[in-house]
């Protein structure tokens, strides 16, 4: 197959997750020889390096460019009628609403792509959250937890209950709330990462990253962290929305290295499921069974 021109569009504001899948995907697809055209959507309009063009104006743009494909990443915010126009084949998180009337439909992905998506990609995280040795809790306070996102839906009501709760048994715990996901060198300093997700699409929780850094992990028991965490094998899986549930696990992961070493044990191997390398592969063997 000819070298592919893709154009990548990012709708802001991107999710961490959507962010680094995009920054992984241009990573492979410039290591492929591939040619690569850019667009950021934003309040109506499409920015790109020559200027900023108005939305409705992106359809034409595209056909201009004669791209063989167009992924888009992040969530479409209000109307979704600027992709009536959009040269197929597309790839995206979301799906269109259906219409049973034939000049308002818009056109269908040629793929969706979510980790729970039948056409999903594996997730990647970024190289230098990999460690070699598990990094267990310190044997004596203060004791330091962490997560991420106090914007996520319902993540801040979730923390102060699970806080209150551990202050009944416990006054040498620290919480801290990150604006996203921390850098390697401030995750290896906290004794336990928490995931609290209420939205079973809510992929932001850094479930991945800590795993990649042999931490233990207290998380919600949503889809994505079953998966990632080989269904509690390499975490402590709580119910949503559950601060009794998470308290107690948190305390587990703490307090209880007998229930931490078989999920560390896990860790050893899991790693490689989140490397760059296996996305890739699943990006272009997708890209390329869409262009066939």
């Amino acid at each position: 197959m000819h070298s592919m021109l893709i154009a990548q569009i990012a709708l802001d504001p991107l999710s961490f997750f959507d962010s680094k899948s995009l920054r992984h995907d241009r990573q492979t697809l410039e290591a492929a020889g591939s040619e690569l055209i850019t667009y950021s959507i934003s309040d109506q309009l499409v920015r790109t390096n020559r200027g900023d063009l108005p939305l409705q104006r992106l359809a034409d743009e595209l056909k201009r460019q004669n791209a063989d494909l167009v992924h888009i990443y992040g969530s479409p915010q209000g109307s979704r009628q600027w992709l009536r126009g959009i040269p197929k084949p597309y790839l995206s998180a979301f799906g269109v609403p259906r219409s049973r009337i034939p000049w308002s439909r818009l056109p269908a992905p040629a793929a969706i792509v979510t980790p729970l998506s039948p056409d999903s990609l594996p997730e990647a995280v970024d190289e230098g959250y990999f460690a070699e040795a598990d990094s267990p809790p310190r044997q004596h306070g203060p004791f330091v937890i962490g997560s991420a996102g106090p914007q996520r839906k319902g993540i801040d009501v979730m923390t102060r209950a699970t806080m209150a709760r551990l202050g009944r048994f416990r006054d040498d715990v620290e919480w801290r709330v990150f604006e996203t996901i921390p850098s390697p060198a401030e995750l290896q300093e906290l004794d336990l990462w928490i995931d609290p997700a209420l939205d079973e699409l809510d992929f932001d929780g850094g479930t991945a990253e800590a795993l990649c850094a042999r931490k233990t992990v207290v998380a919600s028991r949503t889809e994505v962290n079953r998966m990632r965490t080989e269904d509690g094998a390499a975490g402590l899986l709580v119910p949503v929305g559950d601060p009794n549930e998470m308290t107690h696990a948190i305390l587990l992961g703490l307090f209880k290295p007998e229930l931490r070493k078989p999920r560390s044990q896990r860790l050893i191997t899991i790693g490689a499921r989140f490397e760059r390398g296996a996305r890739s592969e699943s990006l272009m063997k997708l890209y390329r069974s869409i262009l066939r």
